[in-house]
């Protein structure tokens, strides 16, 4: 699978034209063809003489109607639709209409819902204010509109496509997307005989899109697999990658391209087909990267092994190590080392030399396995004969790194013939200059109680605590069917559905399920959770453990809290197997918690802090409830100039 950006070409390619056939301005002018108008192909020729029209933005009905009577009309796009400008013309009694574009982009197929009898089309604003000039002087212009009629396009290569997907992925920022870019735009491609804008019955149209873009390595790919049946879909994109060339500037035209417009860069084929190293992976690579991502469930139907089988196995779950041709580190925190592994495909044995470009702001060391098995710094790498070897880089920040931007860089392993290049793409985090516990669970009194708990200073100055909580749990009650499949679906019938606002500001929001709180025993019911934005509603998290005891905990979970415009969170219970039973009675804890209770909880805290040393941290509790819930809250832990740098997930049971 291969993310593919879209760029430019250079070369010519053709447009539609209209002819203008005389005065000081005639020559053949780039049209296009509007798509509500009858086809010129099916009206035949026409030509008229060209008057503007009065209004020139046609919004209004035609003043000039009698000098337009048989004439072309002329006018301006902008301030109303295409349909109330061509019927305009129409109206007037004109045989055909030009459209000036409003600005120096390209021309556009006129759409809209009207149907009319008369040709339209568009043309550039400079030939547009060419015209007005020439008719504004006097000048008589006739023009022509034909099928026959085409005007070449100057086409400017190696401009990354505005409409093309930018990084960084937002499904894993470890990885970088897109991964290659390849030719999108103006792409002479089949037509459909009844497409949604354009002319019917066209057999070839020029096409843009990443859906042009991507066919191009599809077919690249299927060159390389045929030359070289023995490579894996992994080899095929990862000698595409590393050949690549990046020589392509943003959508202005001006500004150097960087990995996450165009990933390794623009493919060249006949690179492709001789790569020297390449970059190998197999599925049970993605699994485990899967893992990483918590998709366990997936992992586990899909291949038949658990996560912890696959770390039993030794996989690394990290994203950043996925043996890809491009490395991505989106959250460096002081250093980190990176892990690849090439494999040779020239079938002789050779020494790569190991270039780092390291992105600015951060150093670059390569290490490499010695004779001993241990990793050394060395920028020398022997790769045996259809062999394999490893090397890696550690990256670590200096005092110049600028955090939470990426930077870009590349390596390439060379030895003289080939050159194997990939991008590297870092974003270093601030270091963290409080580490406190993520988490803190205890029992207390429920009359009188207290908890302690040391933090670690990373610097030295002035620090502050906040709180929200202590809270105790609110509790939703339903009745559901057994469901007949065993299977959760989005909104299905026999749900248990809890509908909940989550304000601004929430630290935490839990959600229970638990077997003594369901009426049947040994009932497997689960959570699945989404949060809704106007009704449209997304997937957040789930929990389908095979029993009924479930608890979610979102962190810091983005607001929605609406319910009149359908900014909510749901949570359904799913009754997976009620063990024959026909329905089951249960109740949902759940917890929500924004607000500091002053009456329930207190924070004692030093307010300074001394680098290296251990801050003592003190929650005092009374007046709770006893109960086998517990009350949940968070403890934050603020730097000098009062930004948190940790917090504390509080769960505290009174007895």
């Amino acid at each position: 699978v291969a993310s593919v950006a879209a760029s430019t070409y250079d070369g010519t390619s053709v447009v539609g034209g209209i002819e203008v056939l005389t005065g000081s301005v005639s020559g053949t002018y780039r049209a296009i063809e509007a798509g509500t108008t009858t086809p010129i192909s099916q009206l035949g020729e026409v030509e008229g003489e060209l008057v503007v029209a009065d209004p020139l933005l046609a919004c209004d009905p035609l003043v000039n109607a009698a000098e337009l009577e048989g004439k072309v009309a002329l006018m301006q796009r902008g301030a109303c639709a295409f349909d109330i400008k061509l019927a305009a013309a129409e109206s007037a009694g004109a045989v055909g209409a030009i459209v000036i574009n409003s600005d120096n982009t390209p021309p556009i197929v006129m759409g809209g819902e009207g149907n009319f009898d008369i040709p339209g089309y568009m043309i550039r604003l400079s030939d547009g204010q060419a015209l007005l000039g020439a008719l504004a002087n006097g000048e008589d212009i006739n023009v022509r509109f034909s099928a026959g009629t085409l005007a070449e396009q100057p086409e400017v290569g190696n401009v990354i496509a505005d409409f093309s997907s930018r990084g960084p992925n937002r499904a894993s920022f470890d990885i970088i997307k897109p991964d290659i870019t390849a030719p999108g735009v103006r792409i002479l491609a089949a037509g459909s005989e009844q497409p949604m804008l354009g002319t019917n019955d066209v057999p070839f149209v020029y096409l843009q899109g990443t859906s042009m873009s991507s066919p191009h390595i599809a077919g690249m790919a299927a060159l390389l697999r045929e030359a070289n049946p023995e490579w894996s879909p992994a080899m095929v994109k990862s000698a595409l990658m590393t050949t690549a060339r990046q020589d392509l500037v943003k959508e202005n035209g001006v500004t150097a391209a960087d990995p996450f417009d165009f990933g390794a860069g623009h493919a060249v084929p006949a690179n492709a087909a001789n790569p020297g190293l390449v970059y190998d992976l197999d599925s049970n690579d993605y699994f485990a990267f899967l893992c990483g991502l918590e998709a366990y469930n997936f992992v586990l139907n899909a291949s038949g092994f658990s996560c912890d089988d696959f770390a039993a196995a030794g996989y690394d779950f990290e994203a950043s190590q996925l043996n890809l041709p491009s490395i991505g580190i989106a959250a460096l925190d002081g250093s980190r080392t990176v892990y690849r592994e090439v494999t040779d495909v020239t079938g002789s044995a050779s020494v790569y030399n190991i270039d780092v470009e390291a992105p600015a702001g951060f150093t670059a060391t390569v290490l490499t396995l010695g004779q001993n098995g241990e990793w050394a710094a060395s920028n020398s790498l022997n790769v045996p004969a259809d062999g394999s070897a490893a090397y890696a880089i550690h990256f670590e920040t200096t005092a110049s790194t600028v955090f939470n931007q990426w930077h870009f860089g590349a390596v390439t392993l060379s030895n003289g013939q080939h050159d194997v290049r990939s991008p590297v793409a870092i974003q270093a985090v601030p270091p963290t200059l409080i580490e406190a516990p993520a988490e803190i669970s205890a029992q207390v009194p429920a009359r009188v109680g207290r908890v302690s708990f040391p933090v670690l200073m990373q610097y030295s100055g002035t620090t502050s605590t906040s709180m929200v909580g202590l809270s105790d749990p609110f509790g939703g009650t339903r009745t559901i069917p057994q469901d007949p499949d065993g299977t959760f679906s989005f909104n299905e019938p026999g749900l248990g559905t809890h509908i909940l606002e989550i304000p601004e500001g929430t630290r935490v929001a839990r959600f229970m399920l638990n077997e003594d709180l369901a009426s049947v025993p040994g009932a497997i019911l689960d959570l699945h959770i989404y949060r809704c934005t106007g009704w449209s509603c997304s997937f957040v998290t789930s929990a389908t453990n095979d029993s009924g005891n479930e608890s979610i905990v979102l962190r810091d979970p983005a607001p929605s809290a609406n319910s009149a415009v359908g900014d909510v969170y749901i949570v359904w219970v799913h009754p997976r197997d009620l063990q024959g039973a026909a329905e089951v009675t249960y109740t949902m804890p759940y917890w929500i918690v924004n607000e500091h209770n002053t009456v329930t909880s207190r924070v004692i805290a030093p307010t300074r802090a001394i680098k290296g040393r251990f801050n003592n941290i003190t929650l005092t509790t009374r007046g709770l409830t006893a109960s086998p819930f517990p009350y949940m809250g968070v403890i934050s832990f603020k730097d000098e100039a009062g930004e948190e740098q940790s917090s504390t997930l509080l769960e505290i049971f009174a007895n």
